[in-house]
Protein backbone atom coordinates (compact mmCIF):
# COMPACT_ATOMS: atom_id res chain seq x y z
CA UNK A 1 0.00 0.00 0.00
CA UNK A 2 1.62 3.63 -0.74
CA UNK A 3 2.18 5.92 2.29
CA UNK A 4 2.82 9.55 2.42
CA UNK A 5 3.99 9.08 5.52
CA UNK A 6 7.12 6.95 6.04
CA UNK A 7 7.24 5.60 3.04
CA UNK A 8 9.75 2.96 2.90
CA UNK A 9 10.23 1.58 -0.12
CA UNK A 10 12.12 3.36 -2.87
CA UNK A 11 11.16 5.89 -4.87
CA UNK A 12 12.20 3.64 -8.08
CA UNK A 13 10.66 0.79 -7.13
CA UNK A 14 7.22 2.04 -9.27
CA UNK A 15 4.26 2.50 -8.16
CA UNK A 16 1.05 0.23 -8.71
CA UNK A 17 -1.77 2.09 -10.84
CA UNK A 18 -3.75 1.72 -7.17
CA UNK A 19 -0.69 3.73 -5.83
CA UNK A 20 -1.19 6.54 -8.58
CA UNK A 21 -4.89 7.34 -8.09
CA UNK A 22 -4.17 7.53 -4.63
CA UNK A 23 -1.23 10.29 -4.62
CA UNK A 24 -3.52 12.11 -7.79
CA UNK A 25 -6.63 12.18 -5.51
CA UNK A 26 -4.52 13.89 -2.69
CA UNK A 27 -3.06 16.38 -4.84
CA UNK A 28 -7.03 16.56 -6.31
CA UNK A 29 -8.34 17.54 -2.67
CA UNK A 30 -6.39 19.76 -2.13
CA UNK A 31 -7.24 22.10 -4.81
CA UNK A 32 -10.91 21.74 -3.55
CA UNK A 33 -9.93 22.92 0.07
CA UNK A 34 -6.92 25.21 -0.98
CA UNK A 35 -9.72 28.09 -1.50
CA UNK A 36 -9.03 30.55 -3.80
CA UNK A 37 -5.56 30.64 -3.39
CA UNK A 38 -5.09 27.07 -4.30
CA UNK A 39 -4.98 25.49 -7.88
CA UNK A 40 -9.40 25.61 -8.05
CA UNK A 41 -9.05 29.45 -7.19
CA UNK A 42 -7.21 29.55 -10.28
CA UNK A 43 -9.32 27.61 -12.41
CA UNK A 44 -11.94 29.34 -11.79
CA UNK A 45 -10.66 32.95 -12.38
CA UNK A 46 -13.11 35.61 -13.82
CA UNK A 47 -11.48 38.06 -16.06
CA UNK A 48 -11.97 41.83 -15.17
CA UNK A 49 -15.55 41.91 -15.83
CA UNK A 50 -16.29 39.05 -13.73
CA UNK A 51 -17.34 36.42 -16.63
CA UNK A 52 -15.46 33.59 -16.08
CA UNK A 53 -12.83 32.65 -18.53
CA UNK A 54 -12.23 29.48 -19.96
CA UNK A 55 -11.90 26.28 -17.76
CA UNK A 56 -8.42 24.26 -18.09
CA UNK A 57 -9.68 20.67 -19.47
CA UNK A 58 -7.08 18.72 -18.12
CA UNK A 59 -3.79 19.42 -16.17
CA UNK A 60 -0.25 17.70 -16.51
CA UNK A 61 1.97 17.88 -13.83
CA UNK A 62 5.56 17.11 -15.34
CA UNK A 63 7.24 16.92 -11.72
CA UNK A 64 10.53 14.98 -12.88
CA UNK A 65 11.92 14.02 -9.44
CA UNK A 66 15.99 14.34 -10.41
CA UNK A 67 14.51 14.43 -13.87
CA UNK A 68 15.60 15.99 -17.12
CA UNK A 69 17.36 20.09 -16.84
CA UNK A 70 15.44 22.66 -18.57
CA UNK A 71 18.05 23.24 -20.89
CA UNK A 72 17.81 19.65 -22.42
CA UNK A 73 13.89 19.82 -22.95
CA UNK A 74 11.61 22.87 -22.60
CA UNK A 75 14.54 26.02 -21.99
CA UNK A 76 17.30 25.17 -24.40
CA UNK A 77 19.08 28.33 -25.22
CA UNK A 78 20.07 27.66 -28.94
CA UNK A 79 22.37 30.75 -28.61
CA UNK A 80 24.28 30.05 -25.92
CA UNK A 81 27.93 28.23 -25.71
CA UNK A 82 27.89 24.97 -26.24
CA UNK A 83 29.19 24.02 -22.76
CA UNK A 84 26.36 26.01 -21.53
CA UNK A 85 23.16 24.63 -23.79
CA UNK A 86 23.84 20.67 -23.52
CA UNK A 87 24.43 18.03 -26.11
CA UNK A 88 21.02 18.15 -27.85
CA UNK A 89 19.80 20.51 -30.94
CA UNK A 90 16.84 22.64 -30.11
CA UNK A 91 13.59 22.45 -32.70
CA UNK A 92 11.04 24.96 -33.66
CA UNK A 93 7.66 24.45 -32.11
CA UNK A 94 4.09 25.68 -32.48
CA UNK A 95 4.85 28.21 -29.85
CA UNK A 96 7.03 31.00 -31.87
CA UNK A 97 9.74 32.05 -29.80
CA UNK A 98 9.74 28.70 -27.70
CA UNK A 99 12.31 26.07 -29.35
CA UNK A 100 12.04 22.94 -27.10
CA UNK A 101 14.67 19.42 -27.68
CA UNK A 102 15.55 17.60 -30.62
CA UNK A 103 13.89 14.53 -29.03
CA UNK A 104 10.48 16.46 -28.40
CA UNK A 105 9.04 16.43 -31.66
CA UNK A 106 5.32 15.59 -30.62
CA UNK A 107 5.96 18.44 -27.46
CA UNK A 108 6.80 20.83 -30.27
CA UNK A 109 3.63 20.16 -32.49
CA UNK A 110 1.50 20.90 -29.27
CA UNK A 111 3.31 23.58 -27.72
CA UNK A 112 0.75 26.21 -28.24
CA UNK A 113 -1.68 24.73 -25.98
CA UNK A 114 0.80 24.73 -23.33
CA UNK A 115 1.22 27.12 -20.32
CA UNK A 116 4.91 27.08 -19.45
CA UNK A 117 6.41 28.27 -16.51
CA UNK A 118 10.03 28.91 -16.42
CA UNK A 119 10.70 31.18 -13.35
CA UNK A 120 9.44 29.17 -9.89
CA UNK A 121 10.95 30.27 -6.24
CA UNK A 122 10.96 29.12 -3.09
CA UNK A 123 12.59 29.50 0.57
CA UNK A 124 11.67 25.95 1.24
CA UNK A 125 15.49 24.59 1.22
CA UNK A 126 13.82 20.95 1.49
CA UNK A 127 12.46 21.21 -1.82
CA UNK A 128 9.26 19.75 -0.49
CA UNK A 129 7.44 17.73 -3.72
CA UNK A 130 4.36 18.85 -1.04
CA UNK A 131 5.30 22.46 -2.00
CA UNK A 132 5.88 21.91 -5.64
CA UNK A 133 2.36 20.59 -6.09
CA UNK A 134 0.43 22.28 -4.06
CA UNK A 135 1.98 25.74 -2.95
CA UNK A 136 1.92 25.15 0.53
CA UNK A 137 4.82 25.27 2.81
CA UNK A 138 4.54 21.71 5.12
CA UNK A 139 3.26 22.28 8.72
CA UNK A 140 4.21 21.21 11.91
CA UNK A 141 1.93 22.05 14.85
CA UNK A 142 -0.14 24.02 11.97
CA UNK A 143 3.16 26.40 11.77
CA UNK A 144 4.88 26.36 8.50
CA UNK A 145 8.19 24.97 8.41
CA UNK A 146 10.18 27.13 5.93
CA UNK A 147 13.59 26.88 5.26
CA UNK A 148 15.08 23.37 7.53
CA UNK A 149 13.05 20.72 7.99
CA UNK A 150 13.77 17.70 10.57
CA UNK A 151 11.59 15.34 8.36
CA UNK A 152 10.04 11.99 9.71
CA UNK A 153 11.10 9.04 10.60
CA UNK A 154 12.01 6.68 7.62
CA UNK A 155 12.84 9.75 5.47
CA UNK A 156 15.36 9.29 2.76
CA UNK A 157 18.71 11.37 3.38
CA UNK A 158 19.47 14.14 0.64
CA UNK A 159 22.37 12.53 -1.19
CA UNK A 160 24.39 15.51 -0.19
CA UNK A 161 24.21 14.36 3.41
CA UNK A 162 25.53 10.96 2.82
CA UNK A 163 28.40 12.55 0.97
CA UNK A 164 28.98 14.83 4.02
CA UNK A 165 28.66 11.83 6.27
CA UNK A 166 32.05 10.57 3.69
CA UNK A 167 33.88 13.13 5.61
CA UNK A 168 35.84 14.10 2.30
CA UNK A 169 38.18 17.05 1.27
CA UNK A 170 36.87 20.44 0.20
CA UNK A 171 37.39 21.19 -3.20
CA UNK A 172 36.45 19.44 -6.61
CA UNK A 173 37.40 15.88 -6.34
CA UNK A 174 40.50 14.83 -8.13
CA UNK A 175 41.79 18.65 -7.93
CA UNK A 176 45.11 19.48 -5.24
Amino acid sequence: MFRLLGNSKPVCSGLSRRDLLIASGVGLGQSFTAGSAGLSGLLSANDATGAAVARAKSVVCLFLFGGWSQYETFDPKPEAPAEIRGPFQAIPSSLPGFPVCEHLPRMAQRLDRVAQIRSVTSDDANHNTSLILTGRHATSGGTATKGFNAGIPFDWPFFMSALQACNLPAGRPGRE
